[in-house]
């Protein structure tokens, strides 16, 4: 049997239009699932108080220690989680107010959103669900269009742009939603574009109103996808990383094993230049960059392992080069040469990576043989 929680919001009743298109998808929910359970949450009528220092201390200490008062706080969370974890498809019906979602669903967010109980936290600093194998789906009602291109697009703090899935009798979404879609998309790829092209020429501190400048869209729409300056920072890092880490297999099937170890590790060493500053904001405390060092090395260190073992093998490069330091020593490199450019970073960089050749001693080839 599944278990649809439909989680209503709206304190309009029966004027609600989120509540009555709930009810519409609940019907024609139970036309799919004839034998199955409908549970309502209706936070309109639930006491549902904010987040204060009993709750806090509640949630972040041993249940066993609780007193009357923490635990009168979690109560109510406690058997809103149970009703998420016993259910399999979640329904919120929700209007906006105020360009943003209601105080009592960020307040139920917040009673739900509970360390050991609905997510838990990697030793990498990886945010995972514990909730999963659910489905979920938001009916939202506002007044007016904040559609891409409208005036009022930037003020929509509300919508996901991430694709939805619907398979349970419901219609799927019309052809104008998800060109909504695809525009938030290009939205968010042309603010990463933008992002690092100013932050390559003015550092990560540049005004954020130059980055949505030179993206083509409106202030409001950077801070909906991108909420923090550091959420834009990483988000942009990420891209890089990824970006370089991919390269090392397009060039190990384009050149020659030495060849394609330098053009990488350029390719590399122009990443760190053009992100000098963000050595300084990785060690500001801002919990947005905790992963990124892990990442950095999870990306990075394979995809030049990768092309060292096949330079050494091609006797093109010493075997006793090791990738953690020559990912360092590129980076020290990079950081002490000034962006102006002059090329000196690149042109140190060269030097470093033909000294790898040092002491190596050729492979022969087999008779007959060549590079496909």
């Amino acid at each position: 049997m599944s278990t649809l929680l439909k989680i209503d919001v709206s304190p309009r009743g029966d004027a609600s239009l989120s509540r009555a298109l709930a009810d519409v998808f609940v019907d024609r929910w139970r036309s799919s699932h004839p034998d199955n359970k409908v549970v309502v949450r209706d936070l309109a009528n639930t006491e549902l108080p904010f987040v204060e220092m009993p709750w806090i201390i509640g949630a972040n200490s041993d249940p066993g220690g609780h007193g009357p008062v923490e635990q009168q706080a979690l109560a109510i969370g406690e058997e809103m989680i149970a009703e998420l974890a016993n259910a399999d498809h979640y329904l919120v019906s929700t209007p906006m107010y105020n360009f943003a979602i209601p105080a009592k669903l960020k307040a139920y967010i917040d009673h739900v959103v509970r360390l050991g109980k609905t997510f838990s936290v990697t030793e990498d600093g990886q945010y995972v669900g514990l909730l999963t194998g659910k489905k979920a789906t938001v009916i939202l009602a506002s007044l007016g269009s904040y559609s891409p291109g409208s005036p009022a697009e930037g003020y929509d703090f509300v919508v996901s742009d991430k694709p939805e899935k619907q398979n349970d009798g419901i219609e799927p979404q019309s052809s104008t939603h998800r060109r909504v879609r695809a525009d938030a998309r290009r939205n968010v790829d042309a603010l990463l574009q933008a992002a690092k092209a100013v932050f390559a020429s003015s550092g990560v501190d540049a005004p954020v109103r130059e980055i949505a400048e030179k993206a083509g869209v409106g202030i409001g729409t950077v801070y909906r996808h991108f909420p923090e300056r550091s959420d834009l920072v990483a988000a942009v890092s990420r891209r890089e990383i990824d970006a370089c880490a991919d390269a090392a297999q397009i060039l190990a099937a384009e050149h020659e094993p030495f060849e394609a170890l330098a053009k990488w590790v350029q390719r590399y060493a122009a990443f760190i230049v053009t992100k000098r500053g963000l050595a300084k904001v990785l060690h500001s405390g801002d919990p947005a960059f905790d992963t990124l060092p892990a990442y950095f090395d999870q990306r990075l260190r394979p995809a030049l392992l990768t092309l060292l073992k096949a330079a050494v093998a091609a006797g093109q490069v010493r075997g006793d080069v090791d990738a953690n330091d020559l990912l360092v020593a590129v980076a020290s490199l990079c950081m002490s040469a000034h962006n102006d450019g002059s090329g000196l970073a690149e042109r140190m960089v060269a030097v470093l990576v033909d000294g790898l050749r040092y002491g190596t001693k050729p492979v022969a080839r087999r008779s007959g043989a060549r590079r496909q």
